[in-house]
């Protein structure tokens, strides 16, 4: 019977992790990282200070439209207050500044000289390498800049791509490290995605990547950091990267307000980037921590913040990409990067769990089986919430389907097996024997043989003293009443112990001149 236990839990174990292990799972692992970030803002509610975030983002937000000179004016003739906030950040000491902003377009053929203030302020900032340009990469022809700003800056040597991938499930949780691009005398090369390029730049390190696709920062490897992809770890809320409001930003720099614009970008990478209710939002790993969204709410230079625009009460899943690219930026800055465990040590855990369940069922009635497999599966997400916490992505659920799979296949394996002996024994001696002569009975690996079996029992044969005297002076229920009393305790104690009571004759009431009771019990132990 052990043997065959030790088959059947093994077996059972073995098909769970192999049926949660295909390719048709693949889709839980996306789910299951969602999940942790969830769980670990429940378990350890982690609130990493913004103001130690290095990446800082200047945000085209609702209010930067309805604020004067932007409002009504499209973004293509911006150029001459974009050119006033690159220079001011540039002026302001920003280590590196990433425009997450694609104009492709240009007036300039129609108004002759209106873009001078942009080139000019893109040409001296990349000049010092302080300005990326970002670019859209598709199968044909990718989205660029426009020409006269890609001569400004140098073209290829400061434009970076700014593509996002998304999982099969259409949700952003991986970020590529290195792209192929178009290269006008080579053809193809590979460079680093804007996140990558600003991190580098502010670090003075030169991106490459080693054989197994790891990031590389001149002489130190990223790691953690896999077959060309940063695993995204998100922050909660949506005021966990400083932000601010395009407009207050402009506006600060026309009131010529220096103070503050050091304080807060010295030494900051900064992005400048969309940060709209409809327009380029994702949904990635963070969707289940956003919170109610104010993006631009950090210290005002100039306009208060414009709070009619806001809806508190407002959550939704997706954010702006732009603060993708700056959660990418801090995880490489502040060594935040995210491990994703390998199928072996995947398949391992799933596996160890799936042993622990078919333990239990097989070893324990169906219901404290039950309440264990449910202790072992909440001690998983602790495990498994911890690791996440400590920067170790383990798949969340696998373990989870696997130890209700085992759990489902070994109680059948139960009932319809193991158990199927054991209920025919409770059944056919339920009538003549006490339930805990019958456990003893299951309890063993086979069955009862028929005819009996020899064994050295002790018997206990049992009468009451004075038991004639006694009854003379009682009337006939006060008899049944004490004999009542009398083997309910002897029966009680008696039971306790393990033995088993039997009556040779039925109890038979004669009544006589003198009302005597004969009673005659064999008390029968093993």
């Amino acid at each position: 019977m052990i043997k065959k236990n030790l088959i059947a839990g093994l077996l059972a174990a073995i098909i769970s992790t192999a049926a949660v292990m295909t390719p048709l799972t693949e889709r839980l692992d996306g789910l299951s990282l969602d999940s942790l970030h969830w769980l670990r803002q429940v378990f350890f509610a982690p609130n990493p200070n913004p103001l130690n975030s290095p990446t800082v983002v200047v945000a085209i937000d609702e209010e930067t439209f309805r604020r004067p000179p932007f409002q009504g004016v499209p973004k293509v003739m911006w150029t001459k207050q974009l050119a006033t906030i690159i220079t001011g950040l540039k002026d302001a000491g920003a280590t590196v500044i990433g425009l997450d902003l694609i104009l492709p377009t240009s007036v300039e053929r129609h108004i002759k000289g209106f873009d001078r203030d942009l080139l000019i302020a893109m040409r001296r900032a990349s000049q010092k390498g302080k300005l990326v340009l970002g670019k859209v990469q598709h199968q044909a022809k990718p989205i660029a800049p426009h020409p006269g700003q890609s001569f400004a800056v140098g073209h290829q040597k400061n434009i970076r791509v700014v593509n996002l991938t998304q999982d099969q499930d259409g949700i952003i949780r991986r970020l590529p490290l290195m792209v192929h691009t178009d290269d006008l005398k080579k053809g193809t090369r590979q460079e680093p995605v804007m996140s990558i390029e600003l991190a580098a730049r502010a670090l003075k390190a030169r991106p490459s990547l080693t054989s197994t696709g790891s990031l590389k920062l001149s002489n130190k490897i990223i790691s953690r950091t896999i077959n060309n992809r940063l695993l995204l770890n998100f922050d909660a809320g949506s005021q966990a990267i400083p932000a601010f409001s395009f407009a207050d930003i402009y506006a600060c720099l026309k009131k010529g307000n220096a103070a503050f614009l050091k304080k807060h970008f010295e030494n900051k990478i900064v992005l400048i980037g969309t940060a709209l209710d409809e327009e380029d939002r994702r949904v990635t790993s963070k969707r289940f921590i956003t919170g109610a969204e104010n993006f631009t709410h950090a210290k005002r230079c100039h306009y208060a913040i414009a709070k009619a625009l806001y809806r508190p009460e407002l959550v939704r899943e997706s954010i702006p990409g732009v603060f993708i690219h700056a959660t990418a930026i801090n995880n490489i800055m502040q060594g935040r990067v995210l491990s994703s465990a390998t199928s072996v040590i995947n398949g391992a855990a799933i596996l160890l769990t799936a042993l622990f369940i078919a333990f239990f069922v097989l070893n324990f009635p169906p219901i404290r089986a039950g309440v264990l497999a449910i202790g072992i599966c909440l001690l998983w997400l602790v495990l498994a919430t911890s690791a996440f916490d400590g920067g170790f992505a383990m798949n969340l659920f696998n373990p989870l389907f696997a130890s209700a799979l085992t759990f489902a296949l070994l109680l059948g394996f139960r009932f319809t097996v193991l158990d199927k002996d054991k209920r025919y024994i409770r059944r056919v001696f339920s009538y003549y024997l006490p339930p805990a002569i019958i456990e003893k009975m299951t309890e063993g690996d086979s069955m009862p043989t028929l005819g009996g079996e020899a064994k050295e029992v002790t018997i206990l044969f049992s009468d009451i003293a004075g038991f004639s005297t006694l009854s003379e002076a009682l009337s006939a229920s006060e008899v049944a009443t004490f004999l009542n009393e009398y083997l309910t305790e002897m029966s009680d104690i008696l039971e306790t112990h393990g033995a088993f009571i039997e009556n040779l004759s039925p109890m038979k009431l004669q009544l006589s001149s003198a009302r005597r009771w004969m009673t005659r019990i064999m008390l029968c132990m093993q």
